[in-house]
C-alpha cells in the first residue's frame, strides 16, 4: 500500500480528531476506565487540541494518508528555541514503517530548524515506541513530572 507524507494545516484539525481521539481512548483504557480514557483523549486529541496545534506555526503536524486520503498515522513536532518536541505519535497501520518515517522526519524539520536537542515522552508501558527511540539514538533521562493520566508514568527520551 502506497501512503503519502503531508503536512496538515489550519482546517483539518476534526479529520485529525476522528483518528487519533478513537487510538488515545484503546490505548488509555487499559490503565483507567473507559469514560475517563475517553475524557481525557476528547481533551488531549479532540478537535480543539489539534486546531490549537495547527494555528502554531511553530508546530508541524505531519501525517501519512493513504491512497483514499484517510489516515495511517500522525505525529507533530513543537519547536521551540533550541529544541524539538516530538509528541503524538499515532500509527493504525502498524508494520509498514510509518512511525519511523514520522520520527525521521520531525528530527529533520528539527535539525532545519537549529534544533540541538529533541525530545519525546513515552509510557513505560509502550514497548514499541521505546523501541522505537532507542534504535534511533534516543535515550532515557528522566521521568515525566506531568501528572496527567499519572497511572502509568511517562520517561522523558532525549538525542
Amino acid at each position: 500500500m502506497g501512503y503519502s507524507l503531508r503536512r496538515y494545516a489550519p482546517g483539518q484539525a476534526d479529520k485529525l480528531a476522528r483518528f487519533v481521539v478513537p487510538i488515545a481512548s484503546r490505548t488509555y483504557a487499559k490503565w483507567v476506565d473507559d469514560d475517563s480514557a475517553r475524557l481525557w483523549a476528547d481533551a488531549e486529541h479532540g478537535a480543539a487540541a489539534w486546531g490549537e496545534r495547527l494555528d502554531d506555526p511553530a508546530t508541524h503536524v505531519l501525517v501519512y494518508e493513504r491512497a483514499d486520503a484517510s489516515i495511517a498515522a500522525c505525529a507533530f513536532v513543537r519547536l521551540r528555541a533550541d529544541s524539538a518536541y516530538l509528541g503524538g505519535l499515532y500509527v493504525e497501520d502498524v508494520g509498514c514503517g510509518l512511525g519511523r518515517g514520522l520520527l525521521d522526519e520531525r528530527l529533520r524539520i528539527g535539525r532545519a530548524a537549529g534544533a540541538l536537542t529533541a525530545t519525546m515522552l513515552i509510557r513505560e508501558t509502550n514497548t514499541p515506541a521505546r523501541v522505537l527511540a532507542t534504535k534511533a539514538g534516543f535515550e532515557a533521562i528522566d521521568q515525566d513530572p506531568c501528572g496527567r493520566l499519572s497511572t502509568v508514568p511517562r520517561l522523558v527520551y532525549t538525542k
